[in-house]
């Protein structure tokens, strides 16, 4: 399930079709069937638009991020950061896109300087040799949109190898092939390495598939229910009108419009009865509701409707709510107690509650050693260890202020490390 790619090698892929092959540049499309380059784009518009999914991922990423870590967390990586903030963007696209990336820079002897976070979402591979190696990692902030793509915006690093006389060869060779002999300057200079990693899985090998692919309908789904209930809001909850309407629609609106009848032998649209009416009615159909004109010449003809029972939609959407947070906390493997998915104005179960952080601190686990592993054996730091959410943080207030003195010491014992978290807890007991 997991394959760090060789620390010192370049990134190898499996061979990619060449339908996957971009146009523009030499990279390789990340995309689903029928896609153009926007699969993380349109991946995370369907997180974010469902209320039920940015939560529970949300979740996840608290949890991976966790309490910083044990040790080195306040080291600068750049001007700017320290190692704990990088570790919050890098736990963030490790859980959304199960993938993380961040450029390297080096001095002239071939030494790790500073490391800038490159959001994952917006990298893509270049394209593999014939041994499958991948050389380049490319950067746009514009990748999968359109219309705000420009390839001026595109840059490009070399996949990770940071054996210092390997790197101070390639700076070498950049130097050369890059050389403007009209200029004497090296354009693009020197760009630094780009670390990029990702989980693979079956039919996943180029570019990552995250876990809660599955919950992706649902998440359209619940994006849906909100926006169906916003219009019913903005259309006065459902109130649309029936106007019965006696005349002929194209009849000419007035006598302007009857003397070119006359003249032309036809009338525009837009001159009869008809179109005045549509035309007069735009906004109240657009802004307050539904209009269905019933336009008749005889008694007989004039049309009734009955009102909709408007119960059945309210109990529709009870029923398609429930079962749609059921499926994402199931498709994120979220405990539903967490995401605050329940009876209505209830915590729940105060053991369900303890156990269902227990839960999380358990399928997070995995996550957190990816990012252990890539700080020490990256980094260079002596432990990357990092350390679990603290649980006051998590848990609500009333829930662990039901517990005696001596729940919550047990509690704390038996999940959490107590010796990385007393310091920052304050007589929690």
């Amino acid at each position: 399930m997991l394959k760090h790619f060789t620390w010192f090698k370049n990134l190898q892929k499996q061979p990619v079709p060449t339908s996957r092959d971009n146009k523009r540049e030499p990279i390789i499309n990340w995309q689903a069937d029928g896609g153009n380059n926007n699969f993380p784009q349109q991946l995370l518009a369907n997180v974010y638009n469902s209320p039920v999914g940015s939560a529970a991922l949300d979740l996840w990423q608290e949890f991976v991020e966790g309490g910083g870590l044990v040790e080195s967390g306040d080291v600068l990586v750049n001007r700017t950061q320290n190692l704990n903030e990088l570790n919050a963007l890098l736990s963030a696209d490790l859980v959304f896109m199960w993938g993380l990336s961040f450029i390297q820079k080096y001095s002239p002897e071939g030494l790790p300087t500073v490391r800038y976070h490159l959001p994952f979402e917006e990298t893509r591979l270049g394209k593999a040799d014939n041994i499958g190696e991948i050389g380049k990692i490319y950067h746009n902030p514009y990748y999968g949109i359109p219309k705000d793509f420009d390839i001026k915006y595109s840059k490009w690093y070399y996949a990770f190898n940071d054996d210092p006389k390997a790197v101070i060869e390639q700076i070498k060779q950049h130097n050369i092939d890059y050389l403007d002999k009209k200029t004497g300057m090296v354009d693009p200079p020197y760009p630094g390495q780009a670390y990029w990693f990702s989980i693979e899985r079956p039919l996943a090998r180029v570019y990552p598939q995250p876990f809660y692919y599955s919950s992706v309908n649902w998440f359209q789904v619940d994006s849906e229910i909100q926006s169906f209930h916003e219009r019913n809001i903005k259309n006065n909850m459902l109130l649309s009108v029936l106007i019965n309407m006696y005349g002929d629609p194209s009849a000419p609106a007035g006598p302007a419009e009857a003397k070119l009848l006359a003249d032309n032998g036809n009338l525009d649209q837009s001159d009869t009865v008809g179109g005045v009416m549509d035309k007069q009615l735009k906004s109240f159909i657009n802004e307050k509701g539904g209009v269905l004109i019933n336009w008749f010449q005889k008694e007989d003809e004039k049309t009734s409707f009955e009102a909709f029972p408007t119960n059945s939609h309210h109990d529709l959407f009870i029923a398609l709510q429930k079962i749609v947070a059921d499926q994402i906390a199931i498709g994120t493997k979220v405990p539903r107690v967490l995401v605050g998915i329940g009876e209505g104005g209830k915590l729940g179960d105060t053991q369900e509650i303890l156990n269902a952080v227990r839960m999380m601190q358990g399928r997070t686990r995995r996550m957190r050693e990816i990012l252990k592993k890539v700080y020490e054996k990256v980094f260079k730091v002596p432990d990357g260890t990092i350390k679990n959410i603290n649980p006051v943080n998590v848990i609500p207030d009333q829930v662990w202020g039901s517990l005696t003195a001596e729940e919550q010491r047990a509690y704390i014992e038996d999940n959490f490390d107590v010796e990385l978290i007393k310091k920052e807890i304050v007589n929690p007991l």
